[in-house]
């Protein structure tokens, strides 16, 4: 329904009347999404994108549970070609490209001469001299055309006709295996390859905006879309793929950005927590951005990005709309919980909190964020700041070697990446056994430790054992207390054996088994309790 324009104060989030004027693109999906059931339509980078089908919960659930396809066609490209592309492509982002291979995928900022964020784009090295910029939604195209007038590089740049869908979710794997086979089946994290399905040609990606498993398919042909489309969702009715919006509720819980919503050009990288590690000037590359960034890294900044988590009653969908009403949600999505069952108390020290740190926190029946069910969680640190600590028993299926080459050395040989956290999940976290404890940056108990960021000067001979985790698991001042007190965690103090368990899967079962009987009902409680 419209508001009119003589109500003198329209209600916040009311609807109105929205015309796709022809000025605004449609994405060779648009007449699919239609027919699937997508309601509601926003503008990015001047073309629709689906922002809902019929309800935002039932689709993020589904994301978390099954697969889902999504059209991001928005994500409109810059190809940058010609003998002078990686010299071009290295002088929009601060972050090093020198080591980026062909077949490489890199999450990179693009920055003003001022250091301010032009875009947050995936980029794919395509060949030796082409590369395609995956955008968020800015005008980077122009800017790219405005920095070609001055940069002296023979390059071409341009717009491609490439369309890209997202499939996403944990079953996304096994369909794309169906579609494609083994080899973009199991593509590394941020790898990407040509393709071509029924002769529609493609590049596939395995990334995407979920934080879940998930795969974007570029199309090379919008004339094709339907065809795509309609192969894509009929392989994947044996996995009950849905089509829906991109989530909004998952990626924050990923920690993963929207550009325009968490910064914009107004803010640099190191304003924004987690994006200062896409600067890298430690060499003599030219970059647009490089004196005002080293200014920047000279001087500190006086505002900061930072996550925090807020109690209340859920929300859902659009969270500006309603900050200034209503509290933010118990978990960092604003999902409300299915179903709360009851369950056995934590009980801690018997008597006061203490420092939790090098104890073990098993998620109990009433944890319902996705992002902990049946996790056990190492704390590496605990104070009245807050917390930190390392998921250990989410083991992905990329090896440390095929995802963090730099840190192989450290593990045994084809040991796999550990999701550590939905804190920065691209940071790097290692957790060691030490010969000598003084060499942890952080020690959580015994011999067991964190290592400085500085990996690459510690003494191999030093270390036992070590593991890798992807991002981390973080708590502000009271909210670990508080998820106690609502009785989210079982704690018990941790073992060498637990953090090294040769079954990580296995761990929260085994840990409840060795605190005894009592816990027999929720070891055998089925992941949804709903459906018991």
């Amino acid at each position: 329904m419209a508001t009119a324009v003589t109500d003198r104060e329209p209600r916040l989030n009311d609807g109105f009347t929205f015309y796709f004027a022809s000025w605004y693109k449609k994405s060779p999906y648009f007449s699919r999404t239609v027919e699937a059931g997508c309601t509601s339509w926003d503008l990015y980078n001047h073309m629709l994108i689906p922002t809902l089908y019929d309800d935002d919960v039932a689709e993020y659930w589904h994301l978390l549970e099954h697969v889902t396809l999504w059209d991001v066609a928005v994500e409109r490209q810059v190809e940058i070609a010609g003998p002078d592309a990686a010299r071009f492509t290295q002088l929009l982002t601060p972050r090093d490209l020198s080591a980026c291979e062909v077949g490489q995928c890199k999450y990179v900022v693009l920055c003003a001469p001022d250091g301010g964020i032009v875009n947050d784009p995936i980029l794919l090295r395509l060949g030796q001299d082409r590369f395609w910029l995956s955008l968020a939604d800015s005008d980077a195209l122009l800017y790219a055309l405005g920095v070609q007038a001055f940069a002296g590089l023979d390059v071409e740049i341009r717009e491609p006709d490439v369309s890209p869908l997202q499939v996403q979710g944990p079953k996304s794997k096994p369909l794309i295996r169906k579609l494609f086979g083994d080899v973009i089946a199991d593509l590394r994290y941020y790898r990407c390859a040509e393709a071509q399905l029924d002769g529609i040609s493609l590049v596939v990606s395995r990334t995407g905006w979920s934080g879940e498993v998930g795969y974007e398919l570029y199309l090379r042909d919008a004339a094709r879309g339907t065809e795509l489309w309609d192969r894509v969702m009929s392989a994947g009715e044996e996995f009950r793929i849905r089509a829906i919006a991109p989530s909004d509720q998952r990626r924050m819980e990923a920690g993963i950005f929207n550009y325009g919503n968490d910064m914009d050009v107004t803010n640099n990288p190191f304003e924004v927590t987690g994006l200062e590690r896409l600067v890298e000037l430690d060499n003599d590359h030219r970059v647009v951005a490089r004196a005002a960034l080293q200014r920047v890294a000279a001087e500190g900044v006086r505002k900061k990005l930072v996550g925090v988590r807020l109690g209340g009653a859920p929300l859902t969908m659009w969270l500006e709309d309603f900050c200034s009403r209503r509290r933010s949600s118990p978990s960092p999505s604003g999902i409300p919980p299915r179903q709360s069952p009851r369950h056995r108390r934590a009980r801690l020290h018997d008597g006061g909190m203490g420092t939790l740190t090098g104890h073990l926190l098993l998620s109990n029946a009433s944890l319902f964020d996705p992002s902990f069910r049946r996790t056990v969680v190492l704390i590496g640190h605990h104070d009245e700041e807050g917390a930190v600590g390392v998921v250990l028993n989410r083991p992905f299926e990329v090896t440390v070697d095929e995802a963090v080459p730099s840190l192989a050395e450290l593990v045994r040989e084809g040991e796999a990446l550990f999701h550590g956290g939905p804190v920065q999940p691209e940071a790097a976290v290692v957790v060691v056994d030490f010969e000598d404890p003084s060499e942890a940056s952080v020690v959580a108990f015994d011999s067991i430790g964190f290592l400085a960021e500085e990996a690459d000067r510690v003494d191999l001979g030093t270390i036992r054992r070590a593991r890798v985790f992807a991002g981390y698991s973080g708590w502000g001042p009271g909210q670990l207390e508080a998820e106690l007190e609502e009785e989210a965690w079982i704690v018990t103090p941790a073992r060498r054996e637990d953090v090294f368990h040769d079954e990580p899967e296995r761990l929260w079962d085994a840990v409840l088994t060795r605190l005894g009987p009592g816990y027999a009902i929720l070891r055998t409680m089925p992941f949804d309790p709903s459906a018991n």
